[in-house]
C-alpha cells in the first residue's frame, strides 16, 4: 500500500472512531493534515471549537499564530505536517482524560510512522508527555534530543503565547531554532543556540 493510500485509511479509522466517550460530542474528527513527506511534524494537545466545527487542525487564533511563525522560518502549513494527540474535541475545551490519550496514541504513532519526519515538535504540555511522560514544558522547551532516532524539540503551544506575551517571545525564540535543527540533525544538538543565522534571529515579525 502507497502512502497516500495508507494515510487515506488512517484518517478514515479517526473518522469514525468510536473508541471513547469524545465520538459522542465531536462534531468532526480531526485526522490531521499538511505533507505526509514533511520533514518536521507539528503536534498539538486536542482540537478545539474552530478545529471541530471543520475538521482541521489548528484553524482559530493559535493555529493563524502558527502559521505566522511559520513564516518566520520561510515555512507554509503546507511543507509541514500538523495534527493533535487526541483527534477529537474534549467538551469545552476540558483537559483530554487519560483514557482518551491512551485511546488516541495508536494513531499519532501510526502518522508519525507515515510521515517519517525528521523533526518532532510537541506543543504544549499534553503533546510533550505523550513523548515523554516526565517532561515538562516550563523546562523542556527549547531543548532538543534524540526520540526514536528522530529529533524531538519541544515548545509551547501557539495558545499559551496568545495569552501571555512573555510566553509568546520565548516560543518565537525556540521556533527560529528549527532550521537549524533541520539541517544539522542530531549531530547539531548541543549547538542548536550558536547555529541560528542572524537574518532569521533578528526578524521582528510580530507575532500578534
Amino acid at each position: 500500500m502507497n502512502k497516500n493510500s495508507l494515510n487515506l485509511k488512517i484518517n478514515k479509522a479517526i473518522i469514525s472512531c468510536k473508541k471513547c466517550r469524545l465520538c459522542k460530542t465531536r462534531i468532526k474528527s480531526v485526522p490531521g493534515e499538511g505533507d505526509i513527506n514533511a520533514k518536521i511534524m507539528f503536534v498539538g494537545e486536542a482540537p478545539g471549537r474552530n478545529e471541530d466545527e471543520q475538521g482541521r487542525p489548528f484553524v482559530g487564533r493559535a493555529g493563524d499564530l502558527l502559521s505566522r511563525m511559520l513564516n518566520i522560518i520561510n515555512l507554509k502549513r503546507e511543507e509541514v505536517w500538523i495534527g493533535n494527540v487526541v483527534k477529537c474535541r474534549p467538551p469545552d475545551n476540558r483537559d483530554p482524560m487519560v483514557d482518551e490519550l491512551r485511546n488516541c496514541s495508536c494513531y499519532l504513532e501510526q502518522q508519525i510512522k507515515l510521515v517519517d519526519p525528521k523533526i518532532i515538535v510537541p506543543l504544549g504540555r499534553f503533546a510533550l508527555e505523550h513523548f515523554d511522560k516526565k517532561g515538562k514544558i516550563s523546562k523542556d522547551h527549547g531543548k532538543a534530543r534524540v526520540w526514536r532516532n528522530r529529533i524531538l524539540y519541544p515548545i509551547y503551544h501557539p495558545a499559551a503565547a496568545l495569552r501571555n506575551s512573555q510566553i509568546a517571545a520565548v516560543l518565537a525564540d525556540d521556533f527560529r531554532k528549527i532550521p537549524f535543527l533541520l539541517r544539522s540533525g542530531k549531530i547539531g544538538l548541543e549547538n542548536v543556540d550558536a547555529g541560528i543565522t542572524s537574518n532569521v534571529a533578528d526578524n521582528q515579525i510580530s507575532l500578534f
